[in-house]
C-alpha cells in the first residue's frame, strides 16, 4: 500500500523510539509502588532494550495531549456530518468514539497487563506461543513490569530467509505456527491482538528431550525437558542477533543492532531435527473483541468467502451492516463481489496469487462505494487478518490462509474449539 521507503523509515516506531529518560522512569516507579528500582529489582538497566509503545516513549504527557487530539477529532467529525450529508453514511462520529476507546486503552496499563493474564491462559495448552507474564504486583496504570522474554523479532528471521531455499520448510512453519495462532485468537477465543505487526512478535527455537531412565527411579515425574537453543558463546538470542541497541550517548536513543544476516542463517541451518519455533506476542494492549452477533456475522462471511459465494457475501454485508438502508446498488455490488470470488477461485491453485489481504481490501473499496458502513470493531479484525497475512507471506510466500481458515469454520460449527 506505502512505498517500501516509507515502511522501512516509519517501522523504527515498532522498537527504537527515543525513550523519555530513566529519571522519569525512576520517579513513576517511586510515585506508583512506594519503592525505588533498586528496592525491587537487583539488576536494573538503565538503557532499554528497545522503545516502541506510546507510553514507553511518552507517557509521561502523553494522556492530557492524546484527549486534546482525540477532542479535536471528535469536532472536525461532527462538523463533516454537518457539513456533508451525503457523508453521513459512514458515521464518523462512532467511528471517532470506537478508535478513541482504543487509544485510552494504550495509556492505561493495567488493560494491557489484564489482556496478557487473559493470553497466557487461552495459549496454556500451545507451547509453541507465549506472552510475557505481567507481574501484577507491579502494575499500574503508569507502570507495567513483565518477565523478560529472550527471542529474535521476526524481522530479523525474515531477512535471515530471504535468498536461502534451504531455510523455505522453517519459514514454513513459523508462519503455520502464527497463522493458526492468530486463527485461533479470532474464530476460537474472540479475543484477538490486534496490533500484531513484525516489532511485535519475537521467534525462539526450544529443544525437547525426553527425560532419561533414571528420572523413573527419583522424585521427578517422567516428562519432557524443554530448553531455549542459543548460539554457542552467547547468553541469549537477543544478545548474538539484537533486538535493538541502545546507543551509549547521553540522550539514550535507541538505534536498531547491526543485522548479521549469515550468522542467523548459519545458526537456524544448524538446529537440531528437534527444535521447534516458539512465537511470542508483545505489546497486548490494543485488542479487539467482537460482541456475538458481530461474531456470527463475521464467521458467516468468511464461510462465503472460502466456498466462494459472492452474491451470499453481499447481502450478509449489506443485511448485517450498522444501516442497511444507507446501501445503494446492491445488484452491483452482489455482481462485483460474484466476479472477484470467482477470480480468486480460478488463481486458486496458484498459492501465491491467492491473497486474502487482497480479497479483504477490495472488499473494502466495494463496502465504501456501495455506502455500506461496516461496524468499527468488524473493519479492524479485517486489519488485524491483512497483519497477519502480511507477516505469513514474508515467511513462506506460498501460505494459503482460506486453506487455514476453513478448519477452524468447521469446528466452530461443530460448537468445538480449534487448537
Amino acid at each position: 500500500m506505502f512505498p517500501v521507503e516509507m515502511c522501512r523509515v516509519l517501522s523504527k516506531l515498532q522498537a527504537n523510539c527515543e525513550p523519555h529518560g530513566i529519571a522519569e522512569t525512576r520517579k513513576l516507579f517511586k510515585q506508583e509502588f512506594g519503592m525505588t528500582i533498586d528496592d525491587v529489582f537487583e539488576e536494573f538497566a538503565d538503557v532499554p532494550v528497545g522503545v516502541g509503545a506510546i507510553s514507553e516513549v511518552l507517557h509521561p504527557n502523553v494522556r492530557d495531549q492524546m484527549e486534546l487530539d482525540l477532542h479535536i477529532l471528535a469536532h472536525l467529525a461532527e462538523v463533516v456530518n454537518y457539513c456533508f450529508r451525503d457523508a453521513q453514511w459512514l458515521s464518523l462520529t462512532d467511528e471517532v468514539r470506537v478508535f478513541s476507546d482504543m487509544m485510552r486503552a494504550q495509556v492505561d496499563l493495567t488493560v494491557e497487563a489484564r489482556n496478557l493474564v487473559v493470553f497466557g491462559q487461552n495459549f496454556k495448552a500451545h507451547p509453541g506461543i507465549t506472552f510475557p507474564r505481567p507481574l501484577l504486583e507491579l502494575c499500574s496504570e503508569r507502570v507495567l513490569v513483565e518477565e523478560f522474554v529472550d527471542g529474535v523479532p521476526i524481522s530479523r528471521l525474515m531477512e535471515a530467509l530471504q535468498g536461502r531455499p534451504a531455510l523455505a520448510p522453517l519459514g514454513r512453519d513459523v508462519a503455520k505456527l502464527g497463522i493458526r495462532a492468530f486463527l485461533k485468537m479470532l474464530l476460537s477465543d474472540n479475543f484477538v491482538h490486534a496490533d500484531l505487526h513484525p516489532g511485535n512478535i519475537l521467534v525462539s527455537f526450544v529443544e525437547t528431550r525426553r527425560q532419561g531412565w533414571r528420572d523413573w527411579f527419583t522424585r521427578s515425574p517422567p516428562a519432557t525437558a524443554s530448553a531455549l537453543l542459543v548460539p554457542a558463546g552467547a547468553a541469549s538470542l537477543r544478545e548474538r542477533f539484537g533486538a535493538g541497541s541502545a546507543s551509549p550517548a547521553a540522550t539514550a536513543t535507541v538505534t536498531a543492532a547491526p543485522v548479521d544476516n549469515d550468522a542467523l542463517a548459519d545458526f537456524l541451518a544448524a538446529l537440531p531435527a528437534t527444535a521447534h519455533p516458539q512465537l511470542t506476542f508483545l505489546d497486548a494492549g490494543l485488542i479487539s473483541q467482537l460482541g456475538q452477533a458481530s461474531l456470527a456475522n463475521l464467521k458467516d462471511l468468511l464461510s462465503g468467502v472460502v466456498s466462494f459465494d459472492g452474491a451470499r457475501v453481499a447481502e450478509l454485508l449489506v443485511s448485517r451492516s450498522a444501516t442497511p438502508s444507507t446501501a445503494v446498488d446492491t445488484a452491483g455490488l452482489a455482481a462485483e463481489m460474484g466476479a472477484l470470488l470467482s477470480h480468486v477461485r480460478r488463481d486458486a491453485l496458484r498459492l501465491a496469487a491467492t491473497s486474502f489481504a487482497g480479497i479483504l481490501a477490495a472488499a473494502f473499496d466495494m463496502v465504501r462505494r456501495h455506502h455500506v458502513r461496516l461496524d468499527g470493531d468488524f473493519a479492524n479484525v479485517g486489519v488485524a487478518l491483512m497483519l497477519a497475512e502480511g507477516v505469513g507471506r514474508a515467511l513462506d510466500p506460498d501460505v494459503d490462509l482460506l486453506a487455514f481458515v476453513a478448519p477452524f469454520l468447521m469446528s466452530a460449527a461443530a460448537g468445538g474449539g480449534l487448537s
